[in-house]
């Protein structure tokens, strides 16, 4: 018996991501720095190459 027969959603691979620079959601919206998410993704890519998802969570209070 197979469970799921739809197998387009079950190669999904990745994490959260929570940007270096920033202690929480406000601090990393509001300075915001594209240059450093850019090589923080490039490098999770490169050390995790299957990974084809990232979760951000966003801050209401930004």
């Amino acid at each position: 018996m197979e469970l799921l027969k739809d197998k387009k959603f079950s190669y999904i691979r990745g994490f959260n991501y929570q940007p270096s620079y920033g202690a929480n959601g406000y601090e990393i919206w509001y300075y915001f720095k594209p240059d450093i998410i850019e090589k923080e993704i490039f490098l999770g890519k490169k050390y995790f190459p299957g990974i084809n998802t990232l979760r951000i969570w966003l801050s209401w209070d930004a």
